[in-house]
């Protein structure tokens, strides 16, 4: 379709050079006071003057003529004809002069493929990103007591092979309601480890630990626990855990998941708190985008370890991103504006995540995390009269 485009533009620049060069010979004879439709005989002055007419624009006008005597006389059937055929020619040389360079562009613009969830939420991306099959929404179950009161309904995982990077867009409920944009930021930006931070979001949610290890982890802290408390004079604080290193496998899903934390810690509270051995990372300031009816939050976490050979060789990666370091963005967003307050027209709005890991040797992956970002899509809700029982439907 593109191509088709191109070409179509193609021909219609050609049709608009040909009207341009018609009006200018028209013109030309206009002020020659040549009547239109005649043609100069160089071998005879025209009402006994014989004008110079040389240079580029002669040329243009009168071709042939340029320099001579000039008269007008009739022109033949046999001159209409042959003026018709130059410029048919001319406007298929043109044609086919710009259709090469119209492929070209077209061709330098790379099909998308479109992802989608039920609720309508899609993103367009090139066909170097793949799905991941099977999902699972988040969190895994032995990190849903202790993960951020988030509901997830649908989430699609895509990655690309040749970038080295990992793309999820989910949506959820709404955590944020009652809260405002700067209250947001305090909260992204608090520690690691707080249960609420940017850091905690990735692990519960988009990046934790291999399921089978934290299984097995769950099921040891539960054998490491005393079977009662009864005769201890005070519970154990929840400041002591027992760690737990995971195994990863050489997939792309487990290194980001590894470059975000090296496994869990179990902490002996009532509900059995699971936090993440988190890495060390540098928080960005947040960023408000908008972007095709959506507002999103933009936050990122720049990886502060660099990759060494080891890593590298493990997750089968290029050996020229010795020394990259990861980078992590996470972006929340829904439908213009941000629904932070209760609006009785506006129930029940879907929550957008998208959560991205790339890694590279440059400052960091912004600029490719917001050309994604950008391509992510809202299905158009209907907001119905304001009456008690108003809720939004999805335009069909």
């Amino acid at each position: 379709m593109t191509t088709v485009t191109f070409v179509a533009f193609a021909g219609v620049g050609v049709a608009f050079l040909i009207h341009v060069l018609v009006q200018f010979r028209r013109r030309a004879e206009q002020a020659a006071d040549i009547p239109s439709g005649l043609v100069a005989d160089p071998s005879q002055p025209a009402n006994g003057v014989a004008p110079e007419r040389n240079g580029i624009l002669a040329m243009i006008a009168y071709p042939g003529v340029a320099g001579a005597k000039m008269r007008t006389v009739v022109p033949s059937q046999m001159n209409r004809k042959r003026r018709a055929v130059s410029m048919l020619l001319l406007g298929m040389v043109g044609l086919f002069l710009l259709a090469p360079a119209a492929f070209e562009v077209a061709s330098q613009s790379p099909p998308l493929h479109r992802f989608s969830l039920p609720s309508g939420t899609l993103i367009d991306l090139p066909d170097d990103w793949a799905a991941r099959e099977p999902v699972r929404l988040p969190p895994p179950p032995s990190l849903a007591a202790s993960a951020p009161q988030v509901s997830f309904s649908e989430i699609v995982v895509v990655e690309n092979a040749g970038t080295h990077s990992l793309l999820q867009v989910a949506v959820s409920n709404n955590p944020f309601m009652g809260r405002d944009a700067e209250s947001l930021d305090a909260q992204m930006h608090v520690f690691a480890g707080s249960g609420n931070s940017l850091a905690d979001y990735l692990f519960y949610f988009f990046f934790p630990p291999p399921r089978d290890c934290l299984d097995g982890g769950a099921e040891a802290y539960q054998k490491a626990q005393p079977k009662s408390h009864a005769d201890e004079q005070t519970a154990p604080s929840p400041d002591l855990g027992i760690p737990l290193y995971c195994r990863y496998s050489p997939t792309l899903s487990d290194f980001y998941s590894n470059q975000v934390s090296a496994g869990a810690v179990y902490r002996p509270t009532e509900a059995g708190r699971v936090d993440g051995m988190f890495r060390p990372f540098y928080l960005a300031p947040m960023e408000e985008v908008e972007s095709g009816g959506l507002t999103f939050y933009v936050f990122e976490a720049q990886g502060q370890v660099p990759l060494d050979q080891e890593t590298i060789n493990y997750f089968n990666l290029p050996d020229d991103l010795r020394g990259a370091q990861a980078d992590f963005f996470w972006a929340v967003g829904a439908p213009t504006p941000f629904p932070f307050f209760r609006d009785p027209q506006r129930k029940n709005v879907p929550i957008i995540q998208v959560a991205y890991a790339g890694v590279s040797l440059g400052p960091n992956q912004r600029s490719e995390f917001m050309k994604l970002l950008h391509q992510v899509h809202s299905a158009p809700i209907v907001i119905q009269p304001a009456t008690p029982d108003v809720v939004y439907v999805p335009a069909s």
